[in-house]
């Protein structure tokens, strides 16, 4: 998606009249808006000129409609009007859409359905798709379609295990916290700990000083993907700069391959697969499992922390503190032996305001 060389005019033909904007070539600028509380082509036309302001430019190279839950949201013609106005007027150049899953599964259609219904739809020119070497069949379908039509793919969550290498210490966090823990968490707890101690012996096995080797392979796993063709990352340093950008056009190694294929059989159960929600039928309340984790994914992996907590605290429904008393039905229905309920809890810790460790 980022392209070399210099700025070039380029003529937009938008009605009787042309007009002349700067396109830059080195950067390609994306951006998303959301469309609940929007009923009007006007609304969406007003949404995008705040987006403009936000960035400070005359032009956005990409348009996401942001999560829509349903195939029939992808067809809202409020929006595809208001897009077809902006591109006319030379504000937007490409049309995408992104979806990591439902917000709740009675809530919405799968990321695999909905995206494969934007392929059919034939009105969108970008993908933004969860896929990564653990959870990749979805992904892949997806993949498969887009390339048939041509239609440009971006990958996001492709480090799929990110700190949760980390969970021992913040196990030991938990139990330091002061607070009685009962039975039914002390059970928990210990599901947690023995996940993180197979992760810990992989580490140990295999030399690994930190999970940025794993980071690595990763992602190069993605690249690898002749149909994907970029990553959505986050850079939250000039290292992180440095690090991820010389990766681009690199190839795996045969050892890479294997670390990744070893991570994978000893590490899985450390990762609630993005864009999942096999579990949340099972909850008797409601918790919006696949939602919460994305969150905890912002707040560890990316870094984001106030993003993250924003968002937790202001979901409109049943949160993780359920989760503490539950019987654990999540986890009896995880079908990659996640210890979701464990996870969960430690959500809710790290992403509540003024909330102790349990």
């Amino acid at each position: 998606m980022l392209e070399g060389g210099n700025s070039s005019k380029m003529i937009i033909d938008s009605g009787n009249r042309k007009n002349q904007i700067l396109i830059n070539k080195s950067l390609f600028i994306t951006t998303k808006i959301g469309m609940r509380g929007v009923s009007s082509k006007e609304q969406v036309v007003e949404k995008v000129q705040q987006c403009l302001q936000r960035l400070q430019t005359d032009y956005i190279d990409c348009l996401l409609i942001q999560g829509p839950p349903t195939v029939a949201d992808l067809k809202d013609e409020n929006f595809h009007k208001g897009m077809d106005q902006l591109k006319k007027e030379g504000k937007v150049r490409f049309v995408g859409v992104a979806n990591h899953g439902s917000r709740f599964q009675n809530q919405g259609d799968t990321m695999e359905k909905v995206l494969l219904g934007a392929v059919d739809d034939g009105r969108f020119d970008l993908l933004l798709i969860v896929y990564n070497f653990i959870q990749r069949e979805a992904g892949e379908k997806v993949l498969d379609a887009a390339v048939k039509k041509n239609i440009a793919t971006t990958i996001m969550k492709s480090d799929p295990l990110g700190r949760y290498f980390e969970m021992k210490e913040r196990i030991e966090q938990m139990k330091k916290s002061g607070e009685e823990i009962d039975d039914r968490t002390k059970s928990y707890m210990a599901r947690m700990e023995d996940t993180a101690k197979q992760a810990e012996a992989f580490l140990k096995k295999n030399s690994l000083k930190n999970p940025g080797e794993i980071k690595a392979a990763a992602l190069k796993f993605v690249l690898e993907n002749p149909k994907v063709n970029t990553l959505n990352l986050a850079f939250n340093n000039f290292d992180d700069v440095r690090n991820l950008l010389k990766l681009s056009g690199t190839g795996m190694e045969p050892e890479e391959k294997s670390l990744l294929a070893g991570v994978e059989e000893e590490c899985g159960r450390l990762y609630c697969r993005h864009a999942c929600g096999v579990c949340e039928s099972a909850c008797p309340d409601q918790v919006p499992v696949n939602t919460i984790m994305r969150y905890q994914h912002y707040f560890e992996t990316n870094g984001s922390e106030k993003f993250a907590m924003e968002k937790y605290a202001h979901l409109d429904c049943s949160k993780a503190d359920l989760c503490r008393n539950c019987q654990g039905l999540c986890e009896s229905a995880c079908p990659y032996g996640v210890p979701i309920q464990g996870l969960l809890n430690l959500a809710h810790a790290q992403l509540s305001l003024n909330s102790g460790l349990m």
